[in-house]
Parts: structure tokens; sequence; C-alpha cells
């Protein structure tokens, strides 16, 4: 093990957290950014030759492989890239308006705590599974990051009943909250989406606020066996279904007044060429899959199905 290894192991499912980061070192270091994220190289760099898919991942992108919807690297990296900055825009709206309270639900490597420039009150939750947790606190001791927040990592299977958790840990039911999502609904079942749905809700004050994305099984990537190989992830075991429904009515039903935005659209705000995997003149796009959402809580109970 190298300087810059842990000794903490993560589970599968947690190295998709690894993929992003590695997308966010990347993004980095674009002349036309969209946002910077200095921590993400430290988690690369920790993880080291246990991660080959990396390797692979920078040789594609430098343009050893010509397939930009068949490889995960190329159809997945502009996508998380513009998601990102288009949640950050929404989480920092938030703060604008008042919201004291942010829980990133499956937070991975999420590193919003350290570089966005948030309130010094506001309390951030992150939770995710006890060994990415521990991976990540680790790397972040190391680094010596200070967060610009008063940030708690909270170590809670979303499938459980995490929800206690998180009281425990000093959430607030009382106060609206900013609930993050991301990349996270395909990842569950639809009964465990709308179990996550609905603890969601009776944890939301007035004023409360959700952001997701919801992506098809298709942008995962090409033929799983292929996916495999280069990423060494088995997606096809990973990817569980999500909501089960298109997402707006599966929101709307459980009590959320839900906008939403095509991350197309949003490639265009942000001066970025749309996306091959998202662009509809392309063969093969899934750009009718993805969405971005935007939810507003107003409670009521949930719509029979």
């Amino acid at each position: 093990m190298t300087d810059t290894q842990t000794a903490v192991e993560m589970p599968q499912v947690s190295w998709t957290a690894l993929g992003a980061a590695w997308t966010r070192a990347r993004e980095g270091e674009r002349a036309d950014a969209l946002f910077t994220d200095d921590l993400a190289p430290h988690f690369i760099a920790a993880v080291g030759d246990k991660a080959p898919y990396i390797e692979a991942g920078d040789q594609v992108l430098d343009g050893h492989d010509g397939d930009v919807l068949a490889n995960p690297f190329t159809a997945m990296g502009d996508y998380v890239a513009i998601r990102t900055r288009w949640l950050d825009d929404l989480l920092r709206r938030a703060a604008a308006d008042g919201i004291r309270q942010v829980v990133l639900l499956a937070a991975g490597l999420d590193t919003r705590a350290y570089r966005i420039e948030w309130p010094p009150e506001l309390q951030l939750f992150e939770l995710d599974l006890p060994d990415l947790i521990a991976f990540k606190e680790e790397v972040l001791r190391a680094s010596g990051a200070r967060p610009a927040c008063a940030r708690h990592a909270v170590s809670f299977d979303l499938r459980e009943g995490w929800a206690g958790a998180l009281r425990a840990a000093g959430f607030d039911a009382t106060r609206p909250t900013a609930w993050l999502a991301e990349g996270l609904l395909h990842y569950l079942t639809p009964a465990d989406n709308q179990q996550m749905l609905d603890d969601i809700g009776a944890l939301s004050a007035p004023g409360s606020m959700l952001a997701t994305d919801h992506i098809e099984a298709a942008m995962m990537g090409g033929d799983n066996a292929e996916t495999a190989d280069s990423t060494g992830l088995e997606y096809d075991q990973l990817v569980k279904g999500g909501p089960g429904e298109h997402p707006v009515r599966w929101l709307e039903r459980s009590g959320w007044q839900v906008e939403s935005r095509s991350p197309a659209d949003c490639a265009v705000e942000y001066g970025r060429p749309i996306p091959p995997l998202l662009d509809p003149a392309v063969p093969g796009s899934v750009c009718e899959g993805a969405l971005y959402l935007q939810a507003r809580w107003h409670g009521g109970t949930r719509d029979a199905a």
C-alpha cells in the first residue's frame, strides 16, 4: 500500500462514487470548467491501483476509444459534470432563500461541504454506507480539508431505518431542509425508493425541497458484459429499477410539487455541447430517459398507485 492509499475497503456499489469523483477531477482540468473539486483527486489517489478502471477511463477520454455511447466513461462524464453544476446552483439558491439544513442522501464522495461557500450556521448531513464513510473520513483527515459549514457524516443504509440515525446526528425535522438524492434512484428498487421518499416526506417541514435526477438503465453504459470488463463493476447487478414509474408522477403523488429540466437544455445553458448520450440527433442516445428534478414539499398523503 502506498502512502496515499487507505486501509479501508469500499463495497462495489460505492465504487460508482469514485467514478463520479474522477469525473469531477477531470472537469476541474478544463479551461471552461463548470466547477472545481480540489478534493476529488485525493480520493482517486487513496485508492490507487485498486481501481484499474480509473486508468481505463483516462485512456478513453484521452482519445483511445471512439465509441462515445458504448463506454461508460464517455457516456456519463458530461452528464455527471452538468448534473453537478445544476445541483450546485440549486443548493446555493436554497441557502440564499434561507434554508439552513441540507441532507445528502447516499452522499458518496461529495465535497459540497468544502467547495461551496455556505452560510457558516448551515448544517449539512452526509448519509452513506459505513465503509464508504470510513474511507471518505480517512482521506479528508489526511488532506487537512476544513468544511465551510457544520458537516455531519452519518453511517447508515438507505434501505434501512435511517431516519433515527439522522435525528441522532442533530437533524431537526421542524426546520426546512434541502434534500439531495444525486445519482441514486436507479440503484434502489421501486419499493426502496418509495420507502425513502416516504421517510423524506415524514421529515420535511414546510418550505423543504428535494433535488434528484432520473436516468434509464441504458445510460449506465453499453452491453453489461463490456461495461463490467471496462470498469470492474457489474451494472446489471447494481441497477435495481428506480421509482418504477415516471419520476414526476412518482414525486407528485407523494406530496411534492415538481419541476423538471432536460440535461440537454442545461448543457446549452452552460455553453456546452449536448453530450452525445443525451442528443436526440445521435443514433442510440437515450435523451428521453434523463431528467433533473426539483421538487417542493406541500405535504399530504400518498395517492393510490
